[in-house]
């Protein structure tokens, strides 16, 4: 029994040993014809692949065919190809347009800024002008002895005087971050309502006077002809240590003929066809508003005017140079403004006048250009920096 025991073990060894080595030998095998196998079909592909191409580019009607049968396809579905890749890149003009009741907002503003003058930069006692920083020739200023504190204590409904320029007044309100809103009110009485509007916003003639202008471009028109709604590129040049400054906003102009008043809203927004650019700083947060009151008629001159802008750079600038920017560069562009206005009004250099005048039928009465007939469109839940619907004390 015992040699049995010993006779099964050496047999179960050997059987073990052999079914390994012929385990190794068939998966070896396998592995071989696999090999070949593969190499042979790899081999088949590649001569495959060298004749099809071959045939492929040496075969010109088959080309000719294929391109055929694709343009065919494009040219079939025209009208949808250039749809659906136009309105991926469009411009919203139904929710971006600025409407018509934001901008009758504005046409009172006048008014409020002549209250604004009384309440904060009147003497109450002899009703002369105070002294804001300094005295501007043939205007009377007040010499009451009471009147010896600053006069930037003397704020109305937050504003508060800031600089006074030639037939210039410039308030400004201090907004949460630490930045200001600026209202400039001005009287000019050698420009019209019409001129001082169109030297605005012909940007062609703009780039002549305006050395500040890098780039200045209308990048989009709004479908609707009447609206007279742009979106505009602007890139303002910036001293050397700071890079230029970009904007790309949206622009609307209308007049009312009843007031003889022009209103112009700017507020920043993005198109597709301007991106950012890696050399400029793009300003994301802009937005002014601007309202023209003829003192007799829209062509003739003599003004007053109001605008009111805010613009926040995007970046921690010192506050010596926002001061600096607001004391120098809006009172020296308002004086370019009004230079060039004279010189277009002199020369006539385009014909501004006579194309409004033909938009105006004679039997029109009117309340607004364009005509009142524009629906109304409203951005829903759309918010501003601005104060609409303020309420005069």
């Amino acid at each position: 029994n015992k040699q049995k025991i010993v006779n099964l073990i050496i047999m179960f060894k050997y059987i073990t040993k052999t079914a390994k080595d012929t385990t190794h030998n068939i998966l070896r095998l396998c592995t071989n014809q696999y090999k070949c196998k593969f190499y042979r079909m790899t081999c088949n592909i590649r001569k495959g692949q060298r004749l099809l191409l071959s045939n492929f580019w040496e075969d010109r009607t088959f080309l000719r065919g294929i391109f055929q049968r694709v343009r065919s396809q494009l040219l079939r579905h025209k009208r949808e190809f250039i749809l659906c890749t136009t309105a991926a890149y469009a411009f919203d003009w139904e929710n971006e347009r600025i409407s018509l009741q934001l901008m009758q907002e504005y046409i009172n503003e006048i008014s409020y800024c002549h209250k604004l003058v009384n309440e904060s930069i009147v003497c109450e006692l002899c009703h002369r002008r105070r002294v804001i920083d300094l005295k501007i020739e043939n205007i009377i200023y007040c010499q009451c002895s009471e009147e010896k504190q600053s006069i930037k204590t003397k704020c109305y409904d937050s504003w508060q005087p800031f600089i006074e320029r030639k037939d210039i007044v410039v308030w400004r309100k201090k907004v949460p971050g630490g930045m200001f809103v600026y209202k400039v009110y001005g009287t000019y009485n050698d420009v019209s309502a019409e001129d001082f509007l169109h030297v605005q916003t012909d940007i062609t003639y703009r780039k002549q006077w305006d050395n500040t202008a890098v780039s200045l471009d209308i990048i989009d028109t709004d479908p609707d002809p009447n609206s007279n709604s742009h979106i505009i590129y602007w890139e303002m040049l910036w001293p050397r240590l700071f890079s230029n400054r970009d904007y790309v906003y949206n622009r609307r102009y209308i007049t009312d003929k009843k007031k003889q008043a022009v209103v112009i809203v700017s507020r920043s927004t993005s198109h597709p066809n301007i991106p950012k650019k890696q050399k400029n700083h793009r300003v994301s947060e802009y937005w002014s508003y601007m309202v023209i009151q003829s003192k007799s008629k829209l062509s003739e001159p003599g003004i007053e005017f109001v605008l009111t802008y805010f613009d926040n750079p995007g970046v921690t600038i010192p506050s010596a140079i926002t001061s600096w920017v607001a004391m120098n560069g809006m009172p020296d562009f308002l004086e370019k403004l009004r230079t060039a206005t004279v010189a277009y009004s002199d020369s006539k250099v385009v014909p501004m006048k006579a194309e409004m005048s033909a938009t105006w039928p004679l039997d029109d009465p009117g309340y607004e250009y364009p005509p009142d007939h524009i629906p109304i469109y409203r951005k829903p839940g759309l918010k501003y920096l601005h104060e609409p619907n303020r309420v005069e004390k």
